[in-house]
């Protein structure tokens, strides 16, 4: 694993934690995984502006466009229009009064494009850098973001959206979702010390790589 450019010099201990599967009891989305599509769609997901596909896991080679389980969603943005890709949440009125905290698994090479989005009432909130709900195109990131209902819900939709000036073709790909209600942080599991690692500085042309 390369060090992130902000740490300097050797780490001090390195945590390695599991995440929280889809299955986990307090998550409200159908179909979390991306694992059932058919008719050209993912079961409990639509799309608008937005092309999608199954991709599916392959071994020798690895396929590293599935981050865990089967299949993830292949995702393609169109020219001039913001595409989404969400999940309308039934009965939502129970959920008035509460945080909406969602956390999502995206691949995407495309820095400050691709962003979750929670659509309360019509009211779209997007993702930012600050709030970890803003991809910086470095492949595999948990997008996470949270919007605190005040008002009685009476329409709710979470999921992903891309920004309309984003390159025509731009790709990128979405798994693992977890949307809970309450809860101001995302859910995590434990976490176990890795023993055994060397760290070992190594420059490549002006990189330096560890």
């Amino acid at each position: 694993f390369e060090v992130p450019a902000a740490i300097i010099g050797t780490p001090t201990s390195i945590y390695l934690e599991r995440g929280v599967s889809v299955d986990y009891g307090n998550n409200i989305l159908s179909n979390a995984d991306f694992e059932t599509f058919a008719s050209s769609a993912f079961t409990s997901w639509s799309t608008t502006t937005l092309d999608i596909a199954q991709e599916k896991l392959t071994t020798t080679p690895t396929n590293y466009a599935v981050f865990r389980g089967q299949s993830s969603a292949r995702c393609t943005s169109q020219t001039g229009s913001v595409g989404t890709l969400l999940q309308s949440i039934s009965s939502p009125e129970s959920y008035s009064g509460q945080t909406i905290n969602l956390s999502i698994w995206v691949y995407s090479l495309t820095a400050s494009a691709v962003s979750t989005s929670i659509v309360l009432n019509g009211s779209i909130t997007l993702g930012t850098a600050n709030d970890g709900g803003l991809h910086s195109g470095n492949g595999w990131e948990l997008l996470t973001s949270s919007v605190n209902s005040t008002v009685t819900i009476s329409s709710l939709s979470v999921g992903i959206s891309i920004i309309s000036t984003a390159t025509d073709n731009t790709e990128f790909y979405v798994d693992d979702s977890i949307c809970v209600i309450g809860p101001t942080q995302e859910p995590a599991a434990g976490r176990e010390v890795l023993s055994d690692w060397r760290y070992e500085p190594i420059i490549q042309g002006t990189s330096q790589r560890n």
